[in-house]
């Protein structure tokens, strides 16, 4: 079953995880799901977004298919830098 999704209850937290300046273990449980969702959305694959957050890749990947996304593939351009 999927959960519900709340925007995120600590924005100011929730912006600077998005943005790379925060680890993601700061924000609530809820956050990072949110967190998660976009950064899938927004085309990152699990190894990226565990560098991005400061997790490992199993608490990427845990939260990811917690919310029954698929995970992504890094591309050619991102797998180069």
């Amino acid at each position: 079953m999927k959960r519900k999704l709340i925007p995120p209850q600590e924005p100011v937290k929730y912006r600077s995880a998005l943005a790379g300046r925060l680890p993601a273990e700061a924000l609530t449980p809820n956050d990072r799901r949110v967190l998660v969702r976009q950064l899938v959305t927004d085309g990152m694959s699990d190894l990226e977004i565990a560098a991005h957050t400061r997790w490992t890749l199993y608490t990427t990947s845990r939260i990811r298919e917690d919310l029954w996304l698929a995970p992504n593939q890094p591309t050619t351009e991102r797998a180069a830098a």
